[in-house]
């Protein structure tokens, strides 16, 4: 920032100096303080004593009621806090500051806004490296609100306000939020030019360019990317270079370029700009180690090892130099060499590396044996490199046994498997610190989960349970990253103060671990670890205890076993749990009663242009503006072929031993799969003849959930309340009533409400809210209350920011939030309800990457507690809709369970059309039911069932008493 967050030491001075006559005493004892002691103390490198010079410096001017003083002091307090990794000082310092700020600010006169606006940026830059981007948002909104209401700003505003666009803009782009992102750069740019800064020659706004060359990169649009990146470059080579930080930002931008071109494949180009840094640096001693490391990733994407191989133990010798053995960066080259001999086939030398690079990343690990694994980790919070090593050891592993035939080569990959599931589930619970470090973690950890699969299976059924609980731990990684790009990091109940000092002392430890293994390994710091080790283990235990809900999603690494997954289905119910991998997917069966059963799927198969291509063949014709004949028919074919093809693939492998009733636990993009629309056999009949498809749900009722362990959790929900809550917003009016209208767009609804009184009626209960009732603020008072939750609306599904997934209820004013129920919201409210129904569009879709899954407002609601919901996948219409969920309810009422009476609402709507465009699956296949299927009301069938059941009792019991007493 170029007006800085600290104000230098000599300013403090002539502060100090301008003082009345009665405080020379203190402007002496300052100066003494400022220039000689603390000097002194940094030359003996005594951080105590620095820290208690400042706060007794800090008590006489408290004592003096020298303010302004006081909040520099605290700033220098911050800094060398920062300096010498001492967050506790950091954070205290900074409460401290904003505490008299505020107190003060009568005292402060002109100076408390700077003082405000120093203080606030401080607390959005701590929190922005702390990775907590909502409270930093927070900081840097109230920041932007306070600066643009100046009525007469000055250069330092414009200043202030560039730099706070920048942060924002960094914020939104690691939320997703790509298009908030991209004006919030573009905004830095103009603060900047209003500060006077020329764009032809500014750093300022080369570094905004740059941003902006990496938002387009994570957006994956290549072009707009190098154009913004290379005009960031050309703005660097117009400033002075002499100055460390426009040296630093050309570096920087060359390295995003080099990376721009090494994934487009642009060799040439990528090591010409790996020339430009290490002119641009001038042979740095503090940039080489990273730069030859680079050429060697580039050499060895070409395939040419032997430069990649010169380059590497370049990178290796200086990091060695200046890290010592025991580094991340250390543990990068081993692991790259790891994988250069790994693809030559050099299966032993590969191992090697790989063995060195996991003893590079632990402290207390030195074990060169390939058959050992770090058994326990000495730091909390790991490296997510330490995954990436994991898996390349398995995988080489792996690859010896099938070429020697050694079966210990397996268990040996198996036992690694292990470990770095440990690695994991540490790395689990931090909070990475961006993007990239996320993307990479769950990239490097998809790998180990699938290399787990292919030795599972080759080791044979013994495994299987093993290899589900694998499946098991790889969706609750998603569901944990489902629960934080919500940016609902809390649940209902816990106090702010509580989760606040949770990220704190995260922080101490994380920043306190890495000072002890760069080598500042005194025995001050050793203390000062273990005090906050316990610290934290105290604090665990207070979420394990009082808040077993958020300890459980962040902390608790257990997932449920194939054992407990069995005793939980009924006889007649399957479970088929799926794990799509990158080269090959997989298939676990689970029935009460018996073993698991685990299936490789087709290998080397792309499933996501299948279930695409059958989603669209379903919907294309409906969605489309030309709705002709030809449209008709061949978007009916690419259904019928696909929906055969993916059933050929997904279920025929093992589909004569399955029961009726199937719980589909789906994975990666078979979330977006609506399975009970699939064929199973070639249609006889023209793909437009839908009444006489072969559809799955003639044979199975299919219900879902997100893992099987949130299928436990959603069935011991206890819920038993029967209580209504059903909400039918109104929308403008058109003129012209549409048959065709879609839950989507926000356009009028025709049938929403009388599709909530007839099922208030079906119920026989007044709970519903139409039209102008049916408000966000009455969902918030009576939903938190209701057994059965009803929203008959419009859905809107957010591809990039899934928290902002929202359902629409009427509008209370001009505020578009005001009608919008985020999927973020829900995060936060309890439920205790039996079950919801999203009779709107797209409430069961969301973002769809590996290592997040189907992200969606069904999610989010049985987060928020709910048994079971019944959502849609896609645009439903609005007319068919409330003819299926009136059946749904009646099926309900009668005592069916909740995927039985969906499926029989289905089939009874698709078998009373009166032609095949009336039954065509997009007016049904688009609900489905998630979470626990157990029935809201027990009907006349269940009160037979029961009498015939004590029936057999007594009959059994009468004839053992006959038997006993004859």
């Amino acid at each position: 920032m170029k007006t800085g967050l600290l104000f230098c030491f000599f300013a403090i001075l002539s502060v100090v100096a301008g003082a009345q006559n009665e405080q020379t005493g203190l402007e002496s004892y300052t100066k003494q303080v400022l220039e000689e002691t603390i000097p002194a103390c940094e030359a003996r490198e005594d951080i105590r004593c620095v820290f208690s010079n400042l706060s007794g410096l800090a008590q006489k001017l408290e004592a003096a009621k020298s303010w302004k003083t006081y909040t520099e002091i605290m700033s220098i307090t911050i800094e060398y806090a920062r300096q010498f990794d001492r967050y506790d000082i950091y954070y205290e310092a900074l409460k401290t500051a904003e505490h008299v700020i505020s107190r003060e600010r009568e005292a402060l006169g002109d100076a408390y806004q700077d003082c405000w606006v120093e203080n606030q940026m401080l607390w959005g830059t701590y929190y922005y490296n702390r990775s907590d981007w909502t409270k930093a948002y927070d900081k840097f909104k109230a920041m932007e609100t306070v600066l643009l209401s100046e009525a007469d700003p000055i250069q330092s505003t414009y200043e202030y306000l560039a730099t706070n666009c920048k942060y924002l803009g960094t914020i939104h782009r690691n939320w997703n939020e790509f298009e908030l992102a991209h004006q919030y750069f573009l905004k830095s740019i103009d603060f900047e030019k209003a500060a006077g800064e020329d764009e032809a020659t500014s750093g300022y706004i080369a570094i905004s360019y740059k941003h902006l060359g990496d938002l387009f990169f994570q957006k994956k649009d290549y072009d707009k990317s190098a154009f913004h990146y290379l005009k960031a470059k050309r703005i660097y080579l117009q400033t002075d270079t002499t100055q460390r930080r426009n040296r630093n930002g050309l570096t920087t931008t060359l390295l995003g370029l080099n990376k721009l071109y090494k994934t487009t494949g642009k060799y040439a180009a990528a090591i010409n700009t790996l020339h430009e840094a290490e002119l641009a640096e001038g042979n740095s001693r503090g940039l080489d180690y990273d730069l030859w490391f680079y050429y060697g990733e580039l050499f060895a994407a070409q395939g040419n090892i032997k430069q990649a191989y010169v380059y590497f133990h370049r990178a290796f010798e200086r990091r060695i130099e200046a890290f010592g053995p025991k580094h991340d960066k250390v543990a990068q080259v081993y692991s790259a060499l790891g994988d250069l001999m790994a693809a030559q086939g050099d299966l032993l030398c590969a191992l090697e590396h790989y063995q060195e690079a996991l003893i590079s990343l632990f402290d207390g690990f030195s074990d060169q044996d390939i058959r050992q694994n770090p058994s326990a980790f000495q730091r909390t919070f790991l490296n997510k490199e330490l995954v990436g090593v994991f898996s390349g050891k398995i995988e080489a592993l792996r690859q010896l046994a099938a070429k020697t035939g050694q079966q210990t080569h397996l268990h040996t990959a198996w036992a690694t498997v292990q470990a770095a599931m440990n690695a994991i589930d540490a790395l689990k619970a931090n909070n990475l610190q961006s993007e990239e470090d996320k993307l990479f973690f769950f990239q490097e950890s998809a790998q180990v989960f699938e290399h787990g699969m292919h030795i599972a299976l080759q080791l044979g059924p013994k495994y299987y349970p093993a290899a589900f609980e694998l499946s098991e731990k790889s969706k609750a990684i998603i569901l944990l990253e489902a629960f934080r790009n919500a940016n609902a990091l809390r649940l209902a109940g816990i106090p702010d103060s509580l989760l606040e000092r949770e990220a704190q002392i995260k922080y101490e430890i994380s920043a306190t671990e890495d000072a002890l293994f760069k080598g500042g390994g005194n025995q001050e710091l050793r203390d000062r670890l273990f005090q906050l080790k316990n610290k934290y283990q105290g604090l665990l235990r207070t979420f394990e205890q009082s808040y077993s809900a958020y300890y459980r999603l962040r902390y608790d690494n257990r997932v449920i076993t194939a054992d407990a997954t069995t005793a939980r289905l009924v006889r007649g119910q399957a479970l088929v749990a799926y794990f799509t991998g990158q080269q090959t997917h997989f298939a676990f069966v689970l029935r009460s009663g018996e073993n698991i059963a685990m299936y490789q799927l087709a290998q080397t198969l792309d499933l996501e242009p299948l279930v695409r291509d059958m989603r669209a063949g379903i919907y294309d014709y409906f969605l489309s503006e030309q709705r002709t004949v030809e449209l008709y028919e061949a978007s009916a074919k690419k259904y019928a072929d696909n929906a055969q093809r993916l059933y050929q693939i997904l279920l025929a492998p093992f589909t004569k031993t399955l029961p009726e009733d199937l719980l589909i636990i789906p994975d990666g993009v078979l979330g977006y799969l609506p399975f009970d629309a699939l064929l199973t056999a070639a249609p006889t009949v023209p793909a437009t003849h839908f009444k006489a498809l072969p559809y799955l749900m003639y044979k199975h009722q299919v219900s879902y959930c997100y893992s099987a362990t949130l299928w436990r959790e959603m069935q011991e929900n206890t819920s038993k309340n029967k209580q209504l809550a059903a909400f039918a917003p109104a929308f403008p009016a058109n003129r012209i009533a549409n048959p065709m209208a879609l839950r989507g767009g926000l356009d009028t609804l025709y049938f929403n409400q009388s599709e909530v009184e007839e099922i208030a009626g079906v119920l026989n209960q007044n709970g519903y809210y139409t039209g102008a009732r049916a408000t966000k603020a009455q969902f918030m008072q009576h939903a938190p209350e209701a057994g059965i939750i009803h929203i008959a609306s419009h859905g809107i599904a957010n591809d990039t920011a899934s928290g902002y997934s929202f359902v629409a209820l009427t509008a209370e004013s001009n505020n578009p939030d005001s009608n919008r129920l985020y999927a973020r919201e829900l995060y936060n409210i309890q439920l205790q309800a039996a079950m919801v129904v999203l009779s709107a569009c797209e409430t069961g879709i969301g973002e769809l990457k590996k290592g997040e899954g189907v992200i969606s407002l069904a999610r989010a609601f049985a987060y928020a507690g709910a048994k079971s919901v019944i959502s849609t996948l896609w645009s439903v219409n609005d007319a068919s809709t409330t003819a299926i969920m009136r059946a749904l309810y009646k099926r309900l009422r009668a005592g069916d369970s909740k995927a039985q009476a969906l499926q029989t609402a289905k089939i009874a709507y698709l078998e009373t059309r009166e032609d095949d465009l009336a039954a065509h699956p997009f007016y049904w296949s688009a609900y489905i039911a998630v979470g626990d299927m157990k029935p809201l009301y027990w009907g006349r069938g269940w009160l037979v069932a029961g009498i015939g059941g004590m029936g057999l009792l007594l009959v059994g019991g009468f004839m053992f008493w006959r038997k006993r007493r004859f």
